[in-house]
């Protein structure tokens, strides 16, 4: 007999039906760096790391979800993070979780040049930017929690 053979199929507990029924408003994976890029004033491109907090509703009839499609979604766009790309990788997020609700929320650093008072030079001085997204059904909700403070 092959290994193969004996091998007993594992089931799926976190999409099995779950008899309580309790919705949560939220579940997901948080504190994931991954490579982004914001188009800049000039038409240029800034790459940088981001944070990133994902979450969707966990429906009442699921017991959970499965954390590693998070990442396979953020995977899915190939260092390919943007402004442009959020509200797809959301998309899929809900369609792929069978979610309701989807949450991106993503701290990064931020450089931009910057005239000193004295010296007149142009140093680049970074920026701490915090930014949120919620897709709600097909609504896509930008919430800028836009934490821009010199570091």
């Amino acid at each position: 007999m092959a290994i193969v053979d004996s091998l007993v199929p594992l089931v799926d507990i976190q999409s099995t039906p779950d008899e309580r029924r309790i919705p949560i408003d939220r579940v997901g994976v948080r504190k994931v760096k991954y490579p982004m890029h914001l188009l800049e004033k000039g038409g240029g491109l800034q790459h940088t790391v981001g944070e990133f907090t994902l979450t969707v509703d966990l429906p009442q009839e699921f017991k959970g979800t499965h954390m590693s499609r998070f990442l396979e979604v953020l995977g899915e766009h190939n260092h390919d993070v943007s402004a442009e790309t959020i509200p797809d990788i959301l998309a899929k997020l809900r369609e792929r979780l069978k979610a309701q609700t989807s949450h991106l929320d993503v701290r990064f650093t931020y450089f931009r040049e910057k005239a000193a008072p004295v010296t007149g030079k142009h140093p680049l001085r970074p920026l701490e930017i915090g930014v949120g997204v919620v897709v709600v059904d097909a609504l896509v909700v930008l919430h800028l929690d836009l934490v821009a403070r010199d570091v």
